[in-house]
């Protein structure tokens, strides 16, 4: 999911559901000048969707507890959270409750964008 305001919009926004890779739109919700995306997606788009089975990517802003719990618990899907620095008891409290695997890069290492194909240059 994510908001973008159309350019010459009216100071409102759309929050957009799509499907990766395809782009299928799944469905849409006007942000209205005066709110953001947090009540929109937990009260408009996410309900409407079928989520089940699913895996829901948000950016930082609608990562909050109330998100998750009507991604997981009232549609049936599974939510990938964005904590990002400024969000420092989110962060610390993740390792302590999911486990996760070492990634054998950093994304910011010179490794991260290299070509999947040994021997292939990127972009060749």
């Amino acid at each position: 999911m994510e908001g973008k305001e159309p350019k010459h919009g009216s100071g409102a926004s759309v929050l957009t559901a799509v499907t990766v890779p395809s782009q299928y739109n799944l469905g849409s919700a006007v942000v209205q000048e005066k709110t953001n995306e947090i009540p929109v997606a937990q009260q408009a788009l996410i309900p409407a969707l079928d989520l089940v089975g699913r895996w829901v990517s948000l950016d930082a802003l609608p990562t909050q507890d109330e998100t998750a719990r009507r991604v997981v618990m009232e549609a049936g899907g599974d939510y990938l959270l964005t904590a990002k620095k400024n969000q420092p008891t989110l962060r610390a409290n993740i390792p302590k409750k999911v486990a996760a695997p070492q990634a054998g890069f950093s994304p910011g290492s010179s490794h991260a964008h290299a070509s999947p194909h040994p021997g292939e240059e990127q972009g060749a």
